[in-house]
């Protein structure tokens, strides 16, 4: 019993610290995320569901290493590892039940405790090297080359399987290559002399100095608003809201830099793209008030806990650029009412390999960092299902007018991920066929262990003396253990490829796309699903053989052992197809479900084709 116990709890304490192997980044050589990847773990990075199935894997995997590590402990030198006791072991097993005798007072407790006609069952494996090889697994022990090798590959294809972090990357470059259409604000020209010499406008129309240029709200303090602009200076009115007093929930001064910054750039003729260095301050204003500044409501706000450090990060990194721009401008427009030309102006132009500090080119290049920065935080947004839309209320006044004119454009922006990105309902289309299908089958294989597999056991022992009556509870547990082998290990593979495969778009409608496309995908998803189940059945049996083994095997026994392989493979194979069979069903059913038109025929056909299912 002590030997069971301590494997089990060995395997917990691999499940349970797996989790934080799982959430090391894979992602260090990644060029897009490299500014990002110590703000973000691998599970923010993807939604809940999608890491847990990826975890899933990952755990699984571990679990069956682990197990492979205990049985052959004597291995682990050869593999690089530490040695451990090589008397201990499976190896060990006919030894250890032919130390109980008669005569001895523990080994009739044993006896005694044991099932009828023989000795108490063991797995063989000594706790000690269970919890040895459970903390080799972990790190807490030394971990050898080979096994950390194969975590690591583990890992990265448990999360390239859960599209981490390349989900994310592509979304981001989507919305890169995407328009921004935030309304332009008007383009004041740049003036010669300023309206007030009195007044501290080193930017020419820009926030004053004592309110440390307008930049309380990026570090944290407010200041008083910055004083009433000159008329050469004022944005023009815009039709959907006056854009000298903010618009699309964006701060005045924020308005007045817009039109600032676009001005002098283009007096200057320094950009070497001045339509996307437009584009790319026109998302970092817009993502700074509607996110940073939290003036959009989200869905499940406490999510953002996960996504804080990378706000702040965003937030500081805003800040500075805005103070680099405004000292640009102003140095600009300084030359610009000397007459002279600004020092160092020749570094600034295109095609110059030297970028003076704080040129244009530099500021060009931090702007398009932080652009595709915003950028992922949309897309982990998007991810997570946190924007929503169309819930601008007109109650609100201005205020409501604006939400929904920067609803609207948000909207407009995140189309190209979110016609790509699965609605919340949808995403749990998947967790709820994978639960529905181990209900249906949970009870199926209650009643058929509480009814009908009684008879068939006395069949199957007609003629047999001393054979033992298994319980209900036994009949259950070895139908439950051959029911997930068969059906929901196959389930899980195909639901695998479905998710995989979706996002990408490259998943064909089992329900409507042509049978040319449909094909290749059957043959692939039947050919995985049936030899993952296949490997589980057959290595579940070996396990079993092992521990009932009473003489132990011995390199003789290699051929018997094959021979039984063999017969194994040719009784279990073809069982695994009736899972493989029903993996296709229900992926069928979930395509075709999202075809409906009629809810009153959807319902009758739904439930027509789940009873089909699960019978």
């Amino acid at each position: 019993m002590q030997e069971v116990v301590a494997l089990l709890f060995g395997a917990a304490i691999v499940a349970v610290f797996s989790y934080e192997r799982f959430n090391r980044v894979s992602f260090e050589n990644s060029g897009q995320l490299e500014r990002l990847v110590n703000l973000l773990s691998a599970d923010h990075l993807r939604a809940r569901q999608v890491v847990l199935q990826a975890y899933l894997i990952y755990a699984v995997s571990l679990l069956a290493i682990y197990f492979f590590l205990c049985a052959y402990a004597e291995v682990l030198p050869v593999l690089g590892g530490i040695p451990l006791d090589p008397g201990i072991g499976a190896t060990d097993l006919p030894k250890a039940l032919s130390q109980i005798t008669g005569s001895d007072a523990a080994g009739l407790a044993m006896q005694q405790l044991g099932p009828a006609g023989g000795a108490a069952i063991r797995n063989g494996i000594s706790p000690q090297i269970s919890l040895s090889v459970a903390l080799i697994m972990v790190g807490v022990l030394p971990r050898f080359q080979l096994l950390n090798r194969v975590e690591d590959w583990m890992r990265h294809a448990a999360h390239r399987l859960a599209g981490i972090p390349t989900q994310v990357a592509v979304a981001s470059e989507k919305l890169r290559q995407g328009n921004f259409r935030l309304p332009s604000p008007p383009a004041a020209p740049v003036r010669d002399q300023p309206a007030d010499p009195s007044e501290d406008r080193p930017g020419g129309g820009l926030p004053s100095r004592r309110d440390r240029l307008g930049l309380g709200r990026y570090f944290g303090f407010r200041q008083p608003p910055p004083a009433e602009v000159t008329a050469a200076t004022a944005p023009a009115r815009d039709t959907a809201a006056d854009r000298s007093k903010g618009g699309f929930l964006l701060p005045q001064e924020d308005w007045l830099r817009l039109g600032r910054y676009f001005a002098v750039s283009q007096a200057r003729g320094l950009l070497p793209d001045p339509e996307t260095f437009e584009n790319d301050l026109r998302i970092i204003f817009a993502c700074d008030a509607w996110l940073l500044e939290r003036r959009l409501p989200v869905l499940r706000a406490h999510d953002r806990e996960m996504f804080r450090r990378l706000e702040e990060d965003l937030k500081i990194r805003t800040g500075r650029l805005v103070l680099a721009l405004d000292e640009r401008v102003r140095l600009d427009e300084k030359a610009a009412q000397n007459g002279a030309a600004r020092e160092g102006e020749e570094t600034d132009k295109p095609g110059n390999e030297i970028v003076a500090p704080g040129g244009w080119r530099a500021l060009t290049r931090q702007t398009e960092e932080l652009a595709e920065d915003f950028c992922t935080l949309l897309a982990l947004y998007v991810e997570h299902d946190m924007l929503q839309f169309g819930h601008a209320s007109s109650a609100l006044g201005a205020r409501g007018l604006q939400q929904a004119e920067a609803e609207q454009v948000l909207e407009e922006f995140l189309r190209p991920i979110l016609s790509d990105n699965l609605p919340e309902l949808r995403r749990q289309a998947t967790q709820k066929a994978l639960v529905w299908t181990f209900g249906i089958v949970v009870v199926a294989c209650l009643l058929w262990a509480g009814t009908l597999n009684v008879y068939e056991r006395e069949l199957e022992n007609w003629g047999k003396r001393g054979i033992q009556q298994i319980s209900f509870y036994g009949r259950s547990f070895e139908l439950l253990a051959t029911s997930f082998n068969t059906y929901l290990i196959p389930l899980v593979v195909a639901l695998a490829v479905r998710d995989t495969r979706r996002p990408r778009g490259t998943w064909h409608d089992l329900a409507r796309s042509d049978w040319t496309d449909r094909l290749p995908q059957i043959l692939l998803i039947a050919v995985l699903a049936w030899f993952v189940s296949t490997m589980f059945v057959i290595g579940t049996n070996s396990w079993i053989a092992a521990l009932r083994n009473e003489t132990g095997w011995t390199k003789g026994d290699l051929w018997v052992q094959l021979a039984a392989f063999k017969v194994d493979f040719d009784y279990q194979a073809p069982r695994a197809l009736r899972g493989v069979v029903l993996a296709l069903m229900v992926l069928w059913l979930m395509d075709d479900t999202r075809h409906r038109l009629e809810p009153q025929h959807s319902r009758l056909r739904f439930a027509w084709e789940w009873g089909i299912v699960g019978g």
